[in-house]
């Protein structure tokens, strides 16, 4: 190696290093802040899979085209397979090149959702793009992440603008995660629509879209 490219590596390992750490302060920050998040991981443990606040990591590793992404890690061909998903090695990522607490906290609720999903479907088959479209939708509709766009300037709550705006919004944000599926690409659109109205009425662990419920206060 060059002192030249000796020297871009050194570069390279101290903006890592610093959006690694920022990226951390701010998933930290997002769970101290977002009792919803803390809500999320207790559901899951309800429900009979391991996971903790713990698995949540900031990476690299998933490139560009997303905020974040679940890891799962799969017992090998010749265990037994489980009848509840064991979660507990798996791994929530969040892609450390996005900053802003604000940002990291939807991203965080968007992976529960997902990570919720995987342990009461018991085996959410990547293949199967109807199952994976239908988690997409609950994702977007639960995560907050159509909460407060732009689109609802002006729109009220409960108001028929404010809903058939965020059913858009969340329509258009499932379409662009199977866009990024290779299995799922080509008939997103098909597949989301499919899924659309049933997905966006299941609430499940939540109570309705609206309400978060408070954390109990004895659990991680």
């Amino acid at each position: 190696m060059t002192t030249q490219e000796q020297h871009q590596s050194n570069i390279d390992k101290m903006v890592f290093s610093r959006a690694h750490f920022k990226c951390m302060a701010n998933v930290e920050a997002a769970i101290k802040n977002d009792p919803g998040i803390t809500y999320l991981v207790q559901a899951i443990n309800a429900a009979g899979c391991k996971f903790s606040l713990k698995q949540i990591v900031c990476t690299d590793e998933i490139g560009n085209k997303f905020g974040g992404a679940m890891k799962r890690v799969f017992p090998e061909e010749n265990e037994p397979k489980p009848m509840i998903p064991d979660m507990s090695k798996d791994k929530i990522l969040i892609n450390q090149d996005y900053a802003g607490i604000v940002d990291e906290g939807i991203t965080i609720r968007h992976e529960l959702i997902h990570a919720f999903d995987h342990c009461r479907i018991k085996d959410l088959n990547e293949n199967d793009c109807y199952k994976i479209a239908c988690t997409e939708v609950r994702a977007a509709n639960l995560s907050g992440e159509c909460k407060f766009t732009k689109e609802f300037m002006g729109a009220t709550k409960y108001s028929l603008s404010f809903l058939g705006r965020k059913v858009s919004c969340v329509r258009r944000n499932a379409i662009k995660s199977l866009m990024g599926l290779p299995q799922c690409a080509l008939k997103a659109h098909e597949f989301v629509d499919a899924v659309l109205t049933s997905c966006y009425l299941d609430t499940a662990p939540l109570p309705s879209v609206f309400d978060y419920p408070t954390p109990e206060t004895s659990s991680e």
